[in-house]
């Protein structure tokens, strides 16, 4: 980034910032638009001993059966219909797996009512290693606890990833490089028309070792492409005013690498509403790195409420079986136990995130609204 853009960049910063709440001073800031974001998913050979879970189709007959469908009733019913979904609403086959659950002697739709569903008992992840970070302070003595492939921190807590990592299409690698398929299809279908999230590294000086401030903010505009389709750089994007979804974080910037001083929580309103309505990350971590390019990559990690990690959207759009998805989730849930039940209700997860250089201009200020 050239000196002109890097002061400009920071008065911008300072017009967005300084009416509600003022960074530190700083002699530079640096802006980003997030390219990518999607869970850190670090699958390797053999790390589902009980196997890959079955094909959807095939899982879907084994519900019905295990609703009390004959096996000729079964195979009645998919004759014809494409089985590798749930068929729709309008065909025999999708209105059985649909409605195979019954409350109270009467049939009701399981997606509605997961809870009521069977649970199909599909796999999780039993190998050793998975991305993110040690949120529960236990180290290698966490009984759940995966090995980073890349950092080699002992103890990490992704349960998520537990619970999702024996699905195909939630398979990644471990290395980093491979977007799971589900989360990357997701993501490209939503970040077309949802709000652009931004992100902005404050500092002395972001060429040195020293204390900065990082920032996440979200857009009123969304993302533009490029002919690759590739989110476009050195785009201006205004900040959207509603105050929610400001975060500030102190951090600290060490050999190119930013963390944070200490576990702090995220909730931003971030407006995406067909798979993440909103993101919340408690006692979250962070381990982002300025690249030469100017791009940003890191990841996050935390501890989030499994119910949102739940979208029917995954069903419809991606053949995710999602009844087991809720009661992997469930069953992995590792945190924030309920008072009454003492049933986990955060679940321990880590994001890859990717950042591109970008602008930001000032919300109006006689639209601001009051963070609740």
């Amino acid at each position: 980034m050239s000196a002109f853009d890097r002061v400009n960049a920071f008065f911008v910063t300072l017009c967005i910032l300084g009416t509600a709440s003022a960074l530190p001073a700083a002699a530079e800031t640096r802006g980003f638009v997030v390219s990518l974001f999607a869970p850190a998913s670090a699958s390797t050979e053999g790390d589902c001993s009980q196997g890959i879970n079955i094909p959807l189709g095939q899982q879907y007959a084994l519900d019905l059966l295990a609703a009390g469908y004959t096996k000729e009733a079964v195979d009645k019913l998919a004759e014809g219909q494409d089985t590798t979904m749930f068929g729709g609403f309008n065909s025999s086959w999708g209105r059985a797996v649909v409605f195979r659950t019954k409350i109270n002697g009467k049939p009701v739709s399981a997606w509605i009512n997961p809870a009521a569903a069977l649970d199909p008992n599909l796999h999780m992840v039993d190998g050793k290693y998975g991305f993110g970070f040690n949120l529960d302070g236990n180290g290698a003595a966490s009984p759940t606890g995966f090995e980073d492939p890349l950092t080699h921190e002992k103890g990490v807590n992704n349960q998520m990833f537990r619970a999702m990592g024996c699905f195909t299409v939630f398979r990644g690698d471990e290395k980093g490089i491979l977007t799971p398929g589900a989360h990357h299809q997701a993501w490209t279908i939503v970040q077309n028309g949802m709000p652009a999230w931004l992100i902005s590294i404050s500092g002395d000086d972001l060429s040195k070792d020293g204390d900065v401030t990082v920032t996440f903010d979200v857009a009123v505009e969304h993302v533009e492409r490029d002919a690759q389709s590739q989110v476009l750089r050195d785009m201006t994007f205004r900040i959207n005013a509603d105050r929610r979804s400001h975060h500030e974080f102190a951090a600290e910037l060490k050999g190119g690498v930013i963390s944070l001083k200490k576990p702090e929580d995220l909730l931003a309103v971030w407006g995406e509403e067909m798979f993440m309505p909103t993101l919340e990350l408690r006692s979250m971590r962070m381990r982002l790195e300025l690249r030469p390019d100017g791009a940003l990559h890191g990841m996050m990690g935390g501890y989030m409420p499994w119910k949102d990690a739940m979208s029917t959207g995954l069903q419809a759009n991606m053949g995710i079986h999602w009844i087991g998805l809720y009661y992997n989730l469930r069953k992995a849930a590792d945190a924030n136990p309920d008072p009454k039940t003492g049933e986990n209700r955060d679940i321990s997860t880590a994001y890859f995130i990717d950042a591109v250089p970008a602008f930001a201009v000032a919300p109006d200020k006689s639209k601001k609204v009051a963070r609740r």
